[in-house]
């Protein structure tokens, strides 16, 4: 029997939270650690557009916590958590890019 893993299952967010870096010269490191995080899927990370703070997704709020932890204890990265105002995201995909609008 041939068995094929196909990865794990990502979910739409439906919690958000806007990362807030207490020191700005460790910038680097919190990139490199919501990076890290985001491929291991502890949390989904999302970059505004227009610059700004990062935007993370989570299922539920201990996702939060085990981050912010993790970003303290690993990257040396003390961040607040702020309430955001996204209430959703959803994964739209279409045959041509003229479906799309």
């Amino acid at each position: 029997a041939n068995l094929q893993f196909t990865g794990l299952p990502f979910f739409a967010p439906e919690m958000f939270m806007t990362v807030v870096l207490k020191n700005p010269l460790r910038t680097k490191q919190l990139q490199q650690g919501l990076a890290q995080l985001g491929e291991e899927g502890a949390i989904q990370v999302f970059k505004p557009d227009a610059g700004g703070n990062m935007l993370l997704g989570a299922v539920g709020q201990l996702q939060f916590e085990v981050v912010q932890h993790r970003l303290k204890t690993e990257y040396d990265c003390d961040v607040r958590l702020e309430g955001s105002q996204y209430t959703g995201a959803r994964w739209i995909t279409a045959d041509t890019p003229a479906e799309l609008r």
